[in-house]
């Protein structure tokens, strides 16, 4: 089952700093969905793992903020399918209880980015979405520069054939 959001912030909003937040307690979601408003970011919410992917359809996010325990998909599977569809959103594990296990194979395939324990201050839910952020725009930063370093060099390559001395 597919659910309904809680919040969809405008959706012709820039898409730097859009978040989403995946939690099956509707407290805990409203109140966290404050907390990331009121700092700013662009929110948008869902009950289920299963919203969670339609959304990721129709919105890119930056950061995805999930907990680790829901019915159907669980956060860790989640985050998983999230890595797959947008490669460039970091990926935070909301949990209660930190099964260190689970937590570390996730960390090790590359599925979560940061784990953030229950319960959520709003200071320390600010400061891991804007660590993510940052991490975020070295990634594109250093993408961007392989990419232009790249460029130049088959330029120089088809430059050298067409003007360069060759039979």
């Amino acid at each position: 089952m597919i659910g309904v959001p809680v919040t969809i912030d405008d959706p012709s909003a820039p898409e730097s700093q859009r978040v989403l937040l995946v939690d099956d307690d509707p407290l805990v979601l409203a109140a966290l969905c404050a907390v990331l408003r009121k700092a700013g970011y662009r929110v948008v919410t869902a009950e289920s793992g299963e919203a969670a992917i339609a959304f990721s359809g129709e919105f890119t996010f930056d950061v995805a903020i999930c907990d680790r325990h829901m019915p159907g998909m669980d956060g860790i599977e989640l985050l998983e399918k999230l890595r797959e569809l947008q490669p460039m959103c970091q990926r935070v594990l909301l949990t209660g209880g930190l099964d260190l296990a689970t937590t570390i194979s996730a960390v090790n395939r590359g599925s979560i980015t940061c784990v953030l324990e229950k319960p959520v201050r709003s200071k320390g839910l600010l400061d891991v979405v804007k660590g993510a952020l940052e991490g975020r725009r070295r990634m594109v930063r250093a993408y961007r520069e392989v990419q232009a370093k790249s460029l130049d060099a088959e330029r120089q390559k088809v430059e050298e054939v067409v003007f360069g001395d060759h039979p």
